[in-house]
């Protein structure tokens, strides 16, 4: 009797921070973005989702949408993603939503581990002790660029990913 080989992929855990588009339906492309995501991922993969919401409920500021967690329930979350994205604020600061992305993923058990900020770059940056624990735990940041509004708030994005191994993707054309 043969075996047949089975192909066996390492675990993978993704946070996801979602920054507003300050265009015509931009927080729908981080919604859309985000959900793509969700569906390449198995079921034993381990999602989160964060962002910096306006919300008189439950107050304004960096929150998990999503706590990190195995996808297992994609239409539950794909529910909360639907449903937070409308609130998705634009964030002051880089720093606190992507320090809940690095406390998260330096405990979790997984193989590979991305954080994905989607972002038009206008935030202010992260201090680089941050952005270096983050390289040195193995974690990689890639930036999705959606409507910067200037060369600047473009750089911030691709140095973030220059420096964690990550990937800058400048998108000129949502």
């Amino acid at each position: 009797m043969d075996i047949k080989q089975r192909k066996v992929l390492p675990r993978v855990a993704l946070a996801l921070i979602m920054h507003t588009g300050e265009f015509a339906d931009g927080n729908a492309w981080a919604r859309e973005i985000a959900l793509a995501s969700l569906n390449t991922l198995s079921a034993q993969d381990l999602m989160g989702v964060l962002g910096y919401m306006w919300s008189s409920s439950s107050g304004t500021g960096d929150k998990w949408i999503v706590e990190l967690r195995p996808v297992g329930d994609r239409e539950t979350m794909a529910r909360t993603i639907k449903q937070a994205s409308t609130q998705i604020g634009d964030m002051p600061s880089i720093e606190p939503t992507l320090r809940l992305a690095y406390n998260s993923l330096i405990k979790a058990d997984a193989a590979a581990k991305r954080i994905v900020m989607i972002s038009d770059g206008d935030p202010a940056a992260p201090p680089p002790s941050l952005v270096r624990d983050i390289a040195d735990a193995g974690i990689s940041i890639s930036t999705v660029c959606i409507n910067p509004h200037s060369p600047n708030d473009a750089s911030r994005l691709k140095y973030l990913a220059d420096k964690t191994g990550g990937s800058f993707y400048n998108v000129t054309n949502p």
